[in-house]
């Protein structure tokens, strides 16, 4: 009985694992960061409106990063062609277009390319409302200076992270 018992265990967990590999967006690894954000997202028709997993954030930081990269590889080119630019504005202009991606699409739109890919939009207390241009500058700072580590400490019910909280923003499902 108890070998019964365990074979099914064992397949339902099988039947649970390949139905998250199949449906879900998922570490190369299979495993889930958290319970609860595989339970969100079995239920994703419940989850809109709802606040968005850390698994959904990585992925949409993932795609913001492959734009950025793009645009500044095809700026560096442009920039590399004119000689009569010099190297300091150049090295500006990249540098102002690596810190104005995030916050003008967050304040302007509520979100960058990667948050509207994965259907998630950044917004105020409110839980609508629009962040502004200064809040969402402030919210790039902390993310650059607090770093992956940002990621890792996900608070409460809202699934806020340290410059979430600090900027008083939250990242939610449309």
């Amino acid at each position: 009985a108890a070998q019964t018992k365990l074979r099914a265990t064992k397949g339902a967990q099988l039947r649970l694992k390949t139905y998250v590999r199949r449906n879900l967006q998922m570490p190369a690894s299979g495993i889930p960061f958290r319970k609860e954000d595989v339970d969100n997202q079995l239920n994703s028709e419940e989850a809109k409106g709802r606040y968005a997993s850390p698994m959904i954030r990585y992925g949409a930081a993932l795609v913001d990063t492959m734009i950025l990269f793009a645009l500044l590889l095809g700026s560096g080119a442009i920039l590399g062609k004119i000689e009569m630019v010099p190297d300091s504005i150049r090295f500006l202009a990249l540098l102002g277009l690596l810190f104005s991606y995030d916050p003008i699409l967050v304040s302007t739109t509520k979100g960058t390319i990667g948050h509207h890919f994965f259907g998630l939009k950044v917004v105020g207390r409110d839980g609508n409302s629009r962040i502004s241009l200064h809040w969402a500058a402030l919210r790039l700072l902390l993310k650059g200076f607090l770093g992956i580590i940002s990621f890792f400490w996900i608070f409460g019910e809202k699934r806020q992270t340290l410059h979430d909280i600090a900027t008083r923003s939250q990242v939610i499902h449309k």
